[in-house]
């Protein structure tokens, strides 16, 4: 049947199957006409009301229960195309593809009529579907001439960007993030599209530069990228420099995401950058420099600037303060001296907007601070990798009625348990702690289970953890992510009550409990994150845990047990695994 049905595409022909309707009123639903109404596109009529959702529009019944309208044949030629270049058939889902109406395939988003009676595709978007195999865009797409929205991301797409793209000329949205795409972005060709507004590249292989003139005017005087906001090509192999030219869009660009690249030379004056509310330059081997002091010029609408491992040097300086609509902080250490031996840099907690701070490497004295505790808003606070802390975790921090997320990792050298103050925030979310080797945590406390019922994340890895799990620990029916690693004095059985919560990261290995199989419940988890190591399982690795049960699973350690028999076959299917760890068995 499929043969068939590409076969009257590629002759150019509409495909249009017809529904049996015998009886149809102005009320009738979307869900009485096709069963498959869930992945039915929006329906926009000529004047740019949305027909689909609404029986009381006066043309409903024409255009929806009807079905007088049929998708223009070069959309479905390129939609069609598309299907084969991506390999469609092993899509995680190709609902209505070839079989319905087109408005029913999935990734069709959005179909206008452009002119009375002419229905075309303008909003296209297939995230995280073709996660078995590698396909590339074809250049069929430039026949989707009213196509506003391109969305194709987190998938296994290679290849090139196709230049036909830049031939869209209603192109307002393109996103190829987190693909595995690669060459030289058509920058002067995309620069050309007079409503593209958001340029999506990043987790990707792109290579060469970003060209200054491509933030200039063109020939005609005309500018290039005359409406862009957002510019995100992070994550690429993007090198040379970052062009001041991005200057010339000030009123328009408000994120810049260019981290985790290769972009050298000094970073440029960006003051021109009015109406940014987000920069990120982080990850770059750019020229050793200050904090830049033109960023002073844009405390009024930057809301979050990230520039960690760019050779920044120096201290952070006192007009930082004027930042009033920042919503996040991240001091640092290590690769880039900014703030390093700065023991207080109380001066932000006068941000008002602050909601995130972030403590991360560096040499800031002894005492965690406990001035962030005047900071009302504060959502979220993490502190990584610093040597410096000697200190117990202030009590203060229980006493920011805002806080649901907290994390401290890596501080080899904090002391102290959890505290009974931690009781005053019964709405945290989540609760961190990582590989603080000179705490001496205890008993996991009992109240634990009756305040933070609704705590998401917990983890106590490597920091002490004596006892049991305590039996009230079933109230945590929220429970997603349970991180006990590395604990050898933690003893007992895991406990079966832990089924009811709905957890996708359980990280168990080396402790002292009493483990001799992985639990068969977990083949009901999808679980992304499996870490048993170092309890001298035998026998052959469950066969629940496969790509079948587990799609999204990424990291998988089952390392020191005595498992025998072979590495199943299926973990090769295993699309998004990051880590596989099968050492010491048998």
């Amino acid at each position: 049947m499929n043969k068939l049905l590409r076969t009257i595409f590629r002759h150019g022909l509409a495909l249009c199957l017809m529904l049996s309707i015998s009886v149809l009123t102005m009320q009738q639903s979307l869900a009485e006409v096709n069963p498959k109404v869930g992945h039915m596109a929006q329906i926009i009529d000529i004047n740019g009301e949305r027909v689909d959702n609404n029986p009381d529009h006066p043309r409903y019944a024409e255009i929806i229960l009807q079905e007088a309208r049929s998708i223009h044949v070069d959309d479905s030629l390129a939609l069609v195309a598309f299907y084969e270049s991506m390999d469609g058939d092993n899509w995680v889902d190709s609902g209505g593809w070839l079989v319905e109406r087109a408005e029913f395939w999935v990734g069709v988003h959005a179909v206008t009529e452009i002119e009375p009676d002419v229905w075309r595709v303008t909003d296209f978007r297939l995230p995280r579907n073709n996660m078995t195999t590698t396909g590339t865009i074809p250049t069929d797409i430039a026949l989707m001439t009213e196509l506003r929205r391109f969305q194709i991301r987190d998938n296994f797409a290679v290849g090139s960007i196709p230049i036909e793209l830049a031939s869209l000329p209603e192109l307002r949205y393109l996103e190829t993030r987190q693909n595995l795409m690669s060459g030289e972005i058509p920058w002067m060709e995309l620069a050309k599209l007079r409503h593209l507004n958001v340029l999506e590249f990043g987790g990707n292989n792109y290579t060469g530069s970003i060209p200054a003139e491509v933030f200039e005017d063109d020939e005609n005087g005309e500018p290039l990228f005359p409406v862009i906001q957002h510019l995100r090509v992070q994550a690429n192999q993007l090198t040379g420099n970052l062009p001041a030219t991005l200057n010339n869009r000030g009123e328009t660009i408000s994120t810049i995401f260019v981290q985790s690249n290769l972009l050298s030379g000094p970073i440029p004056d960006l003051s021109g950058l009015v109406n940014a509310s987000n920069l990120n330059l982080a990850n770059n081997p750019f020229d050793e420099g200050p904090f830049p002091p033109w960023l002073r010029n844009l405390t009024e609408n930057l809301q979050r600037v990230t520039m960690w491992s760019t050779n920044r040097v120096g201290t952070y300086p006192d007009w930082i303060v004027e930042f009033t609509e920042m919503d996040q902080i991240t001091c640092l250490g290590g690769i880039d001296d900014v703030g390093g031996g700065q023991d207080k840099p109380e001066e932000i907690q006068f941000m008002p907007n602050v909601s995130r701070v972030t403590y991360q490497g560096g040499d800031w004295g002894p005492q965690l601070p406990k001035w962030l505790a005047n900071m009302p808003g504060m959502g979220t606070l993490r502190f990584n990798n610093v040597n410096s802390f000697t200190s117990e975790i202030p009590d203060e921090y229980t006493t920011m009625e805002s806080l649901n997320r907290v994390r401290f990792g890596w501080l080899p050298n904090i002391t102290g348990g959890i505290s009974g103050a931690w009781q005053n925030l019964p709405a945290l979310q989540r609760f961190e702690l990582k590989h603080n080797t000179s705490m001496t945590v205890g008993p996991l406390p009992e109240w634990i289970g009756d305040v933070w019922s609704g705590l998401q994340f917990f983890s106590a890895a490597n920091t002490g953890v004596t006892g049991t799990i305590p039996d009230n620990w079933a109230n945590m029916e929220s429970l997603s992510w349970l991180n006990l690693g590395f604990n050898p004095e933690l003893t007992g059985p895991f406990p079966d009550f832990m089924q009811n919560a709905p957890l996708n990261r359980l990280k168990i290995s080396h402790t002292g409990m009493e483990i001799n199989e992985i639990p068969a419940w977990l083949a009901d988890k999808n679980m992304l994150d499996l870490e048993m190591g170092g309890y001298g399982i035998e026998g052959p690795i469950p066969d629940f845990i496969n790509p079948v049960n587990w799609p999204a699973l990424r990291f998988l350690a089952l390392d020191d047990n005595n498992f025998s028999g072979p590495i199943p076959a299926v973990f090769g299917d295993f699309v998004a695994l990051d880590s596989l760890n099968l050492a010491n068995n048998n």
